[in-house]
């Protein structure tokens, strides 16, 4: 009887009892526990570097930050200063425009005032001498009508005065 039976291994689950699953489950984990360990650890470096790799990109990430906002603040900066110039450079080219219009108004009223002048000098001169020749003719219709050389005399002395003057 001994010898018929033999000695090994049931699989089956119904028919093994508490010690042959022990054994297995024993040989299971010896077997494999080097590959299980090694996958393991493997996986566990992977992580690891993985999360050096985070931290260190999440601190240049921190540091190109600060980089850009300082960047970003002398920008502003700049261009505030900027902004301050051209509006300084703007009121100074209106007020420059402002004096230049002044001075050209003032020169256009001095140029036009001189032409006034100038004009109504000639008018004046016009009219003295308008008046003048006309009063030359009536002078000269009343020494040929006077019949008195004493008074004709007089008239052209006076007839002279007045062309000398002219």
């Amino acid at each position: 009887m001994f010898l018929s039976e033999e000695f090994g291994f049931n699989f089956d689950l119904f028919e093994t009892n508490l010690i042959n699953i022990l054994i297995l489950a024993s040989l299971i984990v010896f077997v494999f526990k080097g590959v299980f360990d090694s996958n393991v650890e493997d996986r566990r470096k992977q992580i690891v570097k993985y999360l050096d790799t985070l931290s260190y990109n999440l601190v240049i990430a921190d540091i190109e930050k600060i980089n850009a906002e300082i960047k970003f603040d002398q920008l502003r900066n700049y261009l505030a200063l900027k902004a301050y110039t051209l509006s300084q450079d703007k009121a100074i080219l209106l007020d420059k425009r402002y004096e230049n219009v002044q001075q050209d108004l003032q020169n256009l009223f001095s140029v036009t005032l001189q032409s006034i002048a100038t004009s109504g000098e000639a008018k004046l001169q016009f009219l003295k001498k308008y008046l003048i020749i006309r009063l030359l003719g009536k002078l000269i219709v009343k020494i040929n009508k006077s019949t008195t050389t004493e008074h004709s005399q007089m008239l052209k002395n006076s007839i002279n005065s007045l062309i000398v003057k002219v």
